[in-house]
């Protein structure tokens, strides 16, 4: 057990707790000094994570207040990762901190294969330094100065300065000198820092700024999910359709404008090509990105971290409650007495869905986000019409004092919804009292006949039904049609692949619910499906083809997981997919042509 242990100053790292205590204990090594802390010489000392924190809170003298999830939330840079993982697999990498698994924590982030402005050094601000002898009596290593991306004291708004890397021990500690740091001014972080550009100092300090504020909010929600609310945004400033499409192009393009290239080079963000992190930022939420890309991202879309967070937090795609009931028969009609909505995903759109229920028995839904209050007295689509709105449409049909048009205009629906909804209730009523003592007669015009008909959907006429179908000849037709679609999809080796489905092709000929419910008399045309349909391997193979042809075609150097990246491959392929892209690096490599000179009579003729 310790017999002392330094108490950790604000926003100070693990690390340079420990250099601190290695300075008190008089240790000469700093074996003893891992000894002391870990009970284990075998330690590898990290800057920015600090493992075998079970270990050390064993080892702390009694009556220690601290825990093992202070020192990860106070003094590591884990905060600076944890809004932008999934939430188990950031569960799981506080335990791994806990433990004995510190060396695989960078790789379980991502730090390993998409760091982004790594920093294997230490970093101070000079004007810090000073302020914390004074405050303190010495000084040490803050984990903003130390957190990728960060380039400039977002408390004093000047370049940090790196510590020399030779004085680094990956076995020890270094701690923060009292004296003799002025001769390291010189070594700023930025070589060129007052050759920038006014607009790229000022986006570095606003970046400085937001990752201090992951770092202060001890509440911050997690953002791994938040795409909707990105997507919200980006349809507000035309940078998505309202189905949900980005228009990647035109987002690329202000986004360059907005940040600059030079502050994009600097953080390593660039947008090179439509295989691009932002691309993927703004697609789908199953990559994880480095927190650097997505602080320039919510910069772009919302301006700041903190308004993203208020956005967050209140943020509720039809508003707050209550919502008004829009059941024209109800006494409460407009009046807001509706205090839940079920939001839901539209499969289509991939929109907010709300569906509204009141006490009255009227539940209706539509699409959102709510752009203002007149949407709120919109509806997409009634649901349930309920019994306020039933008795009435019923008192009003079986008195009729007015026609349809004028009781769909009472009830706030179509006239056909209203002839519609008599019939049931008239059918209904006959069927519990019997014909003879039904008092419900609802008479129906013809011309109340023919717009009820009309509408899209309606059942075929009776006569139409029992017409006979001549399934033979339309097999054949059918199958003409699917095997020149099918050949079409098979043979676009521009575009990117397709895969060949029944659901897919019955879509582009127009004859989708027709495969799909007659399958069993089509038997020419399944026989057809049955030679162009893939399988899953299958299709995995023709998009590893295609993306290999598609790097050859831009003289790009065709290795593993480019053709990964761009045929789509998640982890777990098989063999056979593996052997496919061997064979196709292979065939590629050996394909590339040769070149030599051979002189011949005084003159240069290249043999390709």
């Amino acid at each position: 057990m310790l017999s002392f242990f330094p108490t950790p100053y604000p926003d100070e790292l693990m690390y340079s707790v420990f250099a601190r205590y290695h300075v008190r204990s008089g240790n000469v090594s700093f074996k003893s000094t891992l000894q002391d802390l870990f009970g284990s010489e075998a330690i590898v000392s990290s800057i920015g994570f600090s493992s075998q924190l079970h270990a050390l809170i064993q080892r702390l003298p009694k009556g220690a207040v601290y825990t093992a999830d202070d020192f990860i939330d106070k003094h590591s840079i884990f905060p600076f990762y944890t809004p932008f993982l999934p939430q188990d697999r950031a569960k799981k990498i506080k335990d791994m901190l806990k433990g004995n698994q510190g060396r695989a924590v960078q790789m379980a982030i991502g730090i390993m294969a998409g760091g982004v402005c790594q920093k294997n050094r230490l970093y101070f601000c000079m004007e810090c330094v000073s302020e914390d002898i004074q405050t303190y009596g010495e000084s040490y290593w803050h984990r903003v100065h130390n957190t990728a991306g960060v380039f400039i004291c977002p408390t004093h708004h000047s370049p940090l300065v790196a510590y020399p890397t030779d004085q680094l021990n990956r076995h020890g500690f270094t701690a923060c000198p009292l004296i003799g740091l002025d001769k390291y001014k010189g070594q700023s972080i930025l070589e060129d820092y007052e050759s920038l550009s006014p607009k790229t100092k000022e986006m570095l300090l606003h970046l400085a700024r937001d990752i201090q504020k992951l770092y202060s909010i001890s509440d911050i929600p997690n953002l791994y999910k938040a795409r909707t609310v990105f997507l919200t945004e980006l349809q507000y400033s035309q940078y998505a359709t309202p189905s949900g499409r980005i228009r990647q192009g035109m987002l690329h393009r202000q986004f360059e404008l907005h940040h600059g290239n030079e502050l994009l080079t600097l953080l390593e963000s660039t947008i090179e090509d439509e295989f691009n992190w932002l691309s993927f930022a703004t697609r789908k939420t199953r990559r994880t990105l480095h927190p650097i890309r997505y602080l320039l991202l919510i910069n772009f879309v919302f301006g700041s971290l903190e308004e993203l967070l208020n956005k967050t937090r209140r943020y509720h795609p039809f508003g707050q409650p209550p919502w008004p009931c829009l059941n024209h028969a109800a006494d409460h009609f407009l009046k807001k007495v509706i205090d839940h909505c079920d939001v839901t995903i539209c499969s289509d759109t991939r929109r907010p869905v709300g569906t509204f229920s009141c006490e009255c028995g009227f539940v209706y839904s539509r699409r959102g986000p709510d752009r203002s209050e007149r949407d709120q007295l919109r509806i997409g689509r009634i649901k349930e019409f309920g019994p306020v709105w039933l008795s009435l449409l019923a008192n009003k049909v079986q008195h009729q004092t007015c026609s349809f048009r004028k009781i769909a205009r009472d009830l706030g629906v179509d006239t056909k919804t209203v002839i519609k909804y008599a019939q049931l209730l008239q059918k209904d009523v006959a069927e519990r009292s019997g014909p003879s003592q039904s008092k419900l007669k609802v008479k129906i015009t013809k011309r109340d006949e023919a717009i009820f008909h009309s509408r899209p959907g309606h059942r075929r006429t009776q006569k139409y039904v029992n017409q006979r179908v001549n399934w033979e000849l339309r097999d054949l037709e059918t199958s003409v049609k699917v095997e020149a679609e099918c050949k079409k999809i098979l043979s676009d080796e521009m575009q990117k692949p397709i895969r060949v489905t029944i659901a897919y092709v019955g879509k582009q000929i127009g004859l989708q619910s027709l495969l799909e419910k007659h399958k069993n008399r089509l038997p020419v045309t399944m026989s057809v499906f049955k030679l162009y349909t893939e399988d899953i391997e299958q299709f995995q193979i023709r998009r590893v083809r295609w993306a290999t042809q598609l790097l050859h075609n831009r003289n790009e150097r065709i290795l593993r997981w480019k053709i990964e990246r761009i045929a789509g491959l998640r982890p777990g392929y098989s063999s056979l997919i593996s052997d496919e892209i061997e064979a196709k690096i292979l065939q590629y490599h050996y394909e590339q042509p040769t070149i030599q000179a051979v002189r011949d009579g005084g003159e240069s003729h290249w043999i390709h």
